[in-house]
Order: C-alpha cells, then structure tokens, then sequence
C-alpha cells in the first residue's frame, strides 16, 4: 500500500506518459517527447520502492505457483536441493526472480519481463546521470569490475514506472483474493 499511495502523489505529473502507454504510435516514439511535470528524483524513488515490493511479495507468487505446478508450496522449480523456505531467506533477489519465477506459470507471467535488476541496482547505488535537457537518464550498473549502462529517455523511464505501478496492483489483487478465499474458508 505503501508504493500505491507513494504513486498517487507521483500520478499526477506522469499523466502524459499514460496517454502515450496506451497509444503504441506515441510510445514507439517515445525520444520525441518530453515530460517536464515531474520530479526525476521522485521517479527514481518511486521506482526503487516499487521494485522492493514487488521482489518482496513475490515470494507469494513463487509459493502458488509451487502449489499450481508441483502440488506442493515447499518445491521449487528446477531445484531438487533448495526447499520455498530457503528461496524465502536468500538475500538474493535477483536470483530468485530469475530462478524461481518463471514466466511460463501463470502468477509469475505478468510480471517477469517487466523487472529490471541493473535499473534498479543503479538506482539503489547512486548510480544514474541525468540529462534534463535531452531528458536521457544513463543508469549504471557496476557488478564485480563490470559497468554496464543502459540509457533511455526521461519518458520511458516514466513507462516502467507505470508498469512497476500495474504490479504492485496486481499483488495487491492476488493478496486479496488469498485473504477472500482464507476468510470464506474460516467461515
């Protein structure tokens, strides 16, 4: 809940960029346009928080599609040695999304393709320059000597905003309906 009201006071200075999300011929042609109603740094901050609650609630995700797929919430995908409650204790992100969220299965479909680990790493170091002028963010990832950069426009950045925006909705809604059907369940 707390990223979705974060969000809502961001809202109001990405309204552009959500005309452009839901019109293909804008948002292929998103480097000629121009946002300058929002902060970059409140973007930032946005997007930090988001991904930290995705990645944190995405253990629910990995456990019903456990349940879905293998008949039982403790067996992970292609692991025969690590059990749901070890994956639950890896302090590595990163790995659990990419080894234990499958894009395949259901619950994890929608979110999968949408995360970016070196964005957030960038952020979550320090590590980004922004252009106001040609409205181009550069995020630098530095893992073990290696820097990788990724450049994109002030308003694609905005783009995965709102698509951070969308998930956290749909685990909300997930969470919702796990609460509906224990309490229906209760009695």
């Amino acid at each position: 809940f707390g990223s979705i009201n974060y969000f809502l006071r961001l809202v109001d200075g990405i309204l552009p960029v959500f005309l452009m999300f839901d019109c293909p011929s804008l948002r292929n042609n998103s480097q000629k346009y121009i946002i300058s109603t929002t902060s970059f740094e409140r973007m930032l901050d946005f997007y930090h928080k988001s991904y930290e609650t995705i990645m944190d609630s995405s253990i629910i995700l990995i456990a019903l599609n456990n349940i879905i797929y293998r008949n039982d919430y403790d067996i992970l995908t292609g692991s025969t040695s690590k059990t749901f409650s070890q994956c639950c204790s890896d302090s590595n992100k990163k790995l659990r999304l990419k080894n234990y969220l499958i894009d395949t299965e259901c619950f994890s479909e929608f979110i999968v393709s949408q995360l970016n680990n070196r964005i957030r790493n960038s952020i979550g170091h320090f590590s980004t320059k922004f252009d106001g002028v040609k409205q181009f963010i550069q995020f630098i990832d530095t893992n073990k000597g290696n820097e990788r950069i990724s450049e994109i426009t002030l308003t694609d950045f905005a783009i995965l905003c709102i698509e951070n925006f969308h998930t956290c909705f749909y685990l909300l809604e997930v969470i919702y309906q796990l609460r509906k059907r224990f309490f229906l369940a209760e009695g």
